[in-house]
């Protein structure tokens, strides 16, 4: 896999999770614009969603990450034997940084991927901290 290839890999995931890049916009959007003005069912419908969203972002991240860093050591080891066959000084820190770059594409869409797990996440934390507080209410009214 040449690097022409992982920026296509990369791109083909970022593709594919577009459209739920936009419904979490979305739904942080409406978050921001009427805060504290919602009901407890609009909570459980955006906790579905983004829990639903949450599982398909974090597989496709784990499953970037884990091609990134073995793209990274292949490529890694593939220079050292490259050095090794033509009889060459090998310089771990140069072939590391040769390496870093050629997985660059991995790991912008990794970057990307991971800050939508991470808003992802804190969207949930917020919603069932309403749910939470709301329940803690209901039991002390009158």
């Amino acid at each position: 896999m040449n690097n022409t290839d992982l920026q296509v890999v990369a791109q083909d995931i970022i593709k594919h999770a577009e459209p739920l890049f936009t419904i979490v916009k979305q739904i942080s959007n409406e978050l921001l614009q009427k805060a504290g003005s919602y009901d407890n069912q609009i909570y459980y419908t955006y906790l579905d969603k983004l829990t639903a969203i949450y599982t398909t972002l974090i597989e496709s991240y784990k499953k970037l990450r884990a091609l990134k860093r073995n793209k990274e050591v292949e490529y890694y080891y593939s220079l050292k034997l490259q050095a090794d066959s033509e009889n060459k000084k090998f310089v771990a820190t140069v072939a590391e940084q040769e390496s870093n770059l050629y997985v660059a594409p991995l790991r912008t869409a990794r970057d990307i991927l991971e800050g939508y797990v991470d808003a992802v996440s804190k969207l949930i934390d917020t919603c069932r901290t309403h749910l939470y507080e709301s329940s803690k209410d209901k039991k002390y009214e009158v």
